[in-house]
């Protein structure tokens, strides 16, 4: 794991990881060449949807359009919460007045042994160097292909290591919408362990201390087409509870 740096308005970014997301939801956008902002935004890849018209980037660059911010989107294709106390321990120069976040979906939920093996590098930097690697279940993908899926086992520590290392005060965080029971998907069929794990990461966010923690009732199939990314109608309801901080317009 080493760190790599990407150059933004004159100035570089410092991440811990082997590469940059090479997708199309990696994205980093700012206003400013001050690195004070109003407010930095720091998302997986939920914040970005291709099937979706609207979306967190599109949305947060028209709210903070006249207060300084600094948008990043998805800069590893493993975005956790490692990733994210990595880059403030990298990045310490920056200063922000609010820290918007989603993080948790990506440490939790099922995955290749090698992507496991990403989120537990991460980890064992500044987070959690105990984490182990757990079997969770065999999946049979669409080409008929068996594959085992792993997830990371963190310490018992792990929430406390968190509110140590994060800027509570300033944290504002996106959980996880919970899934209804009956919700299928057409374009991505998803193992019995995801919705488990799903659960796991609603629960895991909540005892994460904040200055807000947006919750959400069960998304179905009108707001969610693979369980992870989100439709026109699931944004908007991520819209209105955001809009709702009424501190954020300060």
């Amino acid at each position: 794991m080493r760190k790599i740096s990407l150059k933004i308005k004159n100035s570089n970014l410092y991440f811990y990881n082997e590469s940059f997301n090479k997708n199309n939801d990696f994205m980093i956008s700012t206003n400013t060449n001050n690195k004070n902002y109003h407010v930095l935004i720091f998302l997986d890849s939920r914040g970005f949807s291709l099937k979706s018209k609207k979306n967190l980037i599109i949305f947060f660059k028209k709210k903070f359009k006249k207060k300084k911010y600094l948008i990043i989107s998805r800069p590893l294709e493993m975005t956790t919460w490692a990733s994210l106390i990595n880059f403030l321990k990298l990045n310490q120069k920056i200063t922000y007045k609010y820290l918007i976040t989603n993080m948790g979906f990506n440490d939790f939920t099922p995955k290749k042994k090698k992507l496991a093996l990403n989120v537990l590098k991460q980890a064992n930097l500044l987070l959690d160097k105990k984490a182990k690697i757990e079997y969770l279940e065999k999946y049979i993908d669409k080409k008929n292909i068996k594959i085992n899926l792993y997830n990371v086992n963190y310490a018992k520590n792990l929430v406390n290591n968190l509110n140590h290392q994060l800027p509570n005060e300033k944290l504002i965080l996106i959980n996880t919408p919970p899934l209804e029971k009956k919700i299928t998907f057409t374009t991505r069929a998803r193992p019995n362990s995801f919705f488990k794990m799903n659960t796991a990461t609603i629960k895991f966010n909540k005892k994460i201390k904040t200055l807000s923690t947006i919750n959400f009732l069960n998304f179905g199939n009108k707001d969610t087409y693979d369980g992870v990314h989100y439709t026109n109608f699931g944004y908007t309801k991520i819209f209105k509870a955001i809009n709702k901080l009424i501190f954020l317009k300060k």
